[in-house]
């Protein structure tokens, strides 16, 4: 079995953004006004990552998202994940943000990593 680390934490980065985002805004009191400069720096940073990343792809098809696809564990992984995130968030009395988030970005990242190519199905026979 390939495991794509490399791939799942470059795909990952927008996520690792709004996960420093939601932890700034968790263990500090910051003020609105600071939130939502934060939050529009966080939107930059995703578009700068967007545009650097749409060259980079097409440098490096394989590491293009449209060119990937998930194998079976990385269905398993991103179903138990979801469920995990919603019985979190819904199954507590208070909303847990924090514990939902981290549940979330470890599932899309290891979802991610579970995932092939196009070129490597081929090179290895399959379909």
């Amino acid at each position: 079995m390939i495991v794509a680390f490399k791939y799942s934490l470059l795909n990952n980065i927008p996520e690792f953004l709004i996960f420093a985002l939601i932890m700034i805004q968790q263990l500090t009191p910051v003020p609105l006004h600071i939130m939502l400069i934060l939050l529009l720096i966080t939107g930059l940073l995703w578009g700068v990552y967007s545009i650097i990343f749409k060259r980079w792809f097409n440098q490096h098809p394989e590491y293009n998202p449209a060119n990937r696809q998930l194998t079976k564990l990385g269905y398993v992984i991103l179903g138990f994940g979801l469920i995990g995130a919603a019985l979190l968030f819904f199954g507590t009395q208070l909303a847990a943000y924090l514990p939902t988030i981290i549940v979330l970005i470890m599932t899309f990242l290891l979802k991610d990593v579970f995932t092939t190519t196009n070129w490597v199905r081929v090179r290895q026979g399959g379909h």
